[in-house]
């Protein structure tokens, strides 16, 4: 029987990591739950989200920029450029921004990704 450690001590490489470009969010705000901090944005590039539909991330682990100066969210399984923020000033995207966090943060329900 071969060794198959190496299999299994490889690391884990996330679907949104691997295929195609990494999912970028516009118009995006983070959003305080508690001492958790997660992005509420417009979705681009991901495999399982059609473009334009607003998601909630998970909580977010950190920020890192890129050699080529974007700048990427990491949250526990995935990984997204951040394109342009959510202006303070645009009342109708805010409002989406809060509606799509209520949604979420229903008792009872999880974030979307």
């Amino acid at each position: 029987m071969e060794d198959v450690t190496g299999f299994f001590n490889q690391p884990k490489i996330h679907q949104t990591e691997q295929d195609g470009p990494t999912p970028k969010l516009d118009d995006w705000i983070e959003l305080v739950i508690g001492n958790r901090v997660v992005i509420s944005g417009v979705i681009n590039n991901h495999p399982n989200y059609e473009n334009g539909q607003r998601i909630v991330t998970s909580s977010l682990q950190g920020y890192k920029t890129s050699a080529d100066g974007k700048v990427h969210a990491k949250t526990k399984r995935s990984r997204y450029e951040l394109g342009q923020r959510l202006s303070e000033y645009d009342a109708q995207q805010l409002s989406a921004a809060r509606n799509s966090f209520e949604k979420v943060f229903a008792p009872g329900k999880k974030t979307i990704c």
